[in-house]
């Protein structure tokens, strides 16, 4: 209900090992009436956030996450992105909402990643099913944190943050400082 509402869209998609993440943002400029009633709970669980009083009202769903059965290249993430969000346009029936389905490929005009899926915003630039899209931004805080691991290579705190947080190793080792 709520993606059907919107009228621009953004993609963001991030990886961990083999398994891929897809979320969807959608802005509304109407809020729809048949969710007022739940719009309280909407806004608890973190699904749509109002930019004011009256709205706009961003809406944000995870439509997809799957793991990686090939190569984890551009075009395996692009696909898995694409077949994101043709699934999350599939009504009751099992039949693809082609309107809505039409209304998120041209709607799209924004994609988010970390600096490793930038390629993939592009390879959506080329004209692949986003022919709208025009804005590309990324999250360097990964590329950041590597910069600064590699700047202060011997800190030993460093090094154990960096196991913690970024390859999720080495809790142990955080006892020690």
């Amino acid at each position: 209900m709520l993606l059907s509402k919107g009228s621009v869209f953004r993609l963001q998609a991030d990886g961990r090992k083999r398994v891929y993440q897809v979320e969807i943002g959608a802005v509304l400029w109407k809020f729809p009436a048949a969710l007022q009633d739940q719009r309280g709970d909407l806004e608890k669980r973190g699904c749509i956030s109002s930019l004011g009083e009256r709205g706009p009202w961003i809406a944000e769903r995870l439509i997809g996450m799957h793991e990686f059965s090939n190569e984890m290249d551009t075009d395996g993430k692009a696909s898995m992105v694409e077949a994101a969000v043709r699934n999350t346009t599939v009504q009751t029936g099992g039949e693809v909402d082609k309107d809505l389905h039409q209304q998120i490929l041209q709607g799209t005009r924004v994609w988010t990643s970390d600096g490793a899926d930038l390629d993939v915003g592009l390879a959506f630039a080329g004209g692949r099913h986003f022919s709208s899209l025009v804005c590309h931004a990324w999250d360097e805080s990964h590329g950041a944190g590597r910069l600064l691991a590699n700047a202060m290579k011997h800190d030993a705190e460093i090094e154990a943050v960096d196991r913690l947080l970024v390859t999720v190793k080495g809790f142990s080792d955080l006892q020690h400082l």
